[in-house]
């Protein structure tokens, strides 16, 4: 009796909405309210038993890369979704007819007695009449001002229309994507720039999750042009929303492929000179002329006297109140002298291990002149 007067009331809701079975990728049409079959204009047998994407062929949401899995991603997280505003083409009175709607969908989960997610609640709101208010707007705006400009740093503009599906690019994207003036982009072929992969799946993620919930999104990642070159580029989005509807996605796009590659030079021979320095049979270490507090010390102290780099990094008086007592006074003031002097120089004394035995040291000290002021650099061997 209440299964029957709820089925009832489902299918007298003013809203169109259809449930699903939660059996992905399928996803079983196993019911539909009258006001869905009116949208439609299709009957409860071409639906119920189908699976969706099947049941829709010309489904926007089959076609459109950005947001084709939301109904894989509600069952994977749990959680409610909301698809873009995508245009239909629905029928009137007649096959020959067809109307165009404006039309955006709300995926919520109902689960059983466990928590278990067994059915999808899917609702469609009618937004054509906001959709077309927003007709007027002129989506690509020119660049000739600034063009020059963007073009010497490498920036481009890039808009993704999603209520016509249109995605525009700057000629300076073009250029960075190494297609003819004349290629014009659409979600797919966008997609397809990322590298598969960890850089593709968090472009994904990004427009995404900034149509859902209108989050901004700043991302470096790496494509491949349409030579097959790879190209590190840094792109940035933002979506405009009107009325609770994302319309629109756009944003720049950088070209930092020159900086990243010098960063990863950088870090690279900064690798290999840490690999050479704790080759070198004596404690390398690095600290500030003014201060005496080391900045870097090699993983040779641990060998020669038996602390870790990180105990003697932690304490800025460490070097000093481990020199043994009747060094210290002439070891330290000595040092100080020719730092400031800026003279290189050379002395012995003696040091207290970590388990008390002493241990002869021979300091050699370069001093580095950075802007006229001293920076120290030694090494230190037992």
């Amino acid at each position: 009796m209440i299964d029957n007067y709820l089925s009832q009331v489902f299918k007298s809701l003013p809203a169109p909405s259809l449930v699903l079975l939660a059996d992905a990728p399928k996803f079983t049409i196993a019911d539909v309210n009258d006001a869905y079959l009116e949208l439609v204009h299709m009957n409860r047998n071409e639906l119920i038993g189908n699976g969706f994407y099947e049941a829709f062929p010309n489904n926007p949401y089959n076609r459109v890369a950005p947001w084709n899995n939301l109904l894989e991603k509600l069952v994977s997280d749990g959680l409610p979704n909301q698809s873009p505003v995508s245009k239909y083409l629905l029928p009137l009175n007649g096959e020959s007819e067809r109307n165009v709607k404006y039309l955006l969908a709300t995926n919520t989960p109902v689960r059983n007695e466990v928590g278990q997610i067994e059915h999808i609640l899917r609702t469609v709101t009618d937004v054509t009449e906001v959709t077309l208010a927003r007709q007027t707007h002129v989506p690509f705006t020119s660049e000739k001002f600034l063009s020059e400009t963007l073009r010497i740093a490498r920036v481009g503009s890039w808009e993704a229309d999603l209520i016509n599906e249109v995605i525009n690019w700057s000629d300076i994207v073009r250029e960075i994507h190494e297609v003819p003036a004349d290629f014009q982009p659409d979600f797919f072929k966008t997609l397809d720039f990322y590298q598969p992969g960890e850089h593709r799946d968090a472009f994904m993620r990004a427009v995404q999750e900034a149509i859902v919930t209108g989050k901004l999104f700043d991302l470096e990642l790496i494509i491949i042009t349409q030579k097959g070159r790879e190209k590190w580029i840094r792109i940035t989005g933002k979506s405009e929303i009107v009325e609770g509807v994302c319309t629109r996605l756009y944003g720049v796009i950088h070209d930092i492929h020159e900086r990243k590659m010098a960063e990863q030079e950088a870090l690279q021979s900064h690798r290999q000179f840490e690999s050479l320095i704790q080759t070198v049979d004596g404690i390398v270490w690095e600290a500030d002329a003014a201060t005496f507090e080391f900045r870097f010390i090699s993983e040779q102290v641990r060998n020669i006297l038996g602390y870790t780099p990180e105990e003697w990094l932690s304490d800025p008086a460490f070097w000093q109140n481990h020199i043994y007592p009747g060094d210290r006074e002439q070891a330290v003031r000595y040092c100080h002298r020719e730092t400031q002097e800026m003279r290189n120089h050379t002395f012995d004394y003696r040091m207290i291990r970590a388990d008390g035995g002493l241990v002869w040291i021979k300091d050699v000290v370069s001093v580095i002149r950075e802007a006229g002021k001293p920076r120290t650099p030694r090494e230190d061997r037992p």
